[in-house]
């Protein structure tokens, strides 16, 4: 894992709580337009990327093996699963997804 900017620092826990609910407030906003709430799923495909950005959440880089991806059969079935569940969006980002090889 490469190392993160030193000017990072983490959140008290009064800062946390200050988040959170100003996420719960935005997420309150947005469901009152919706009756049906249902996941939105993101979902990281790989790890492996061209590049090795330092603003990356994911740590992604070229250097990652594929060892913990899921399987292609794997892959589908969870596609499958997210489908009968009535998950509307699945959101595919990675690393890179294209540097898998099978899409």
């Amino acid at each position: 894992m490469r190392n993160r900017p030193s000017s990072v620092h983490p959140l008290s826990i009064e800062e946390v709580f200050v988040l959170l609910q100003q996420i719960k407030e935005v997420i309150q906003e947005y469901l009152a337009y919706s009756s049906v709430v249902r996941p939105i799923i993101f979902w990281n495909l790989t790890g492996r990327c061209n590049l090795s950005c330092q603003h990356c959440y994911n740590s992604s880089g070229p250097d990652l093996e594929a060892d913990t991806e899921l399987s292609t059969k794997e892959a589908l079935s969870f596609i499958d699963d997210c489908a009968e569940l009535s998950v509307p969006v699945i959101l595919f980002s990675g690393g890179e997804p294209l540097l898998r090889p099978d899409l």
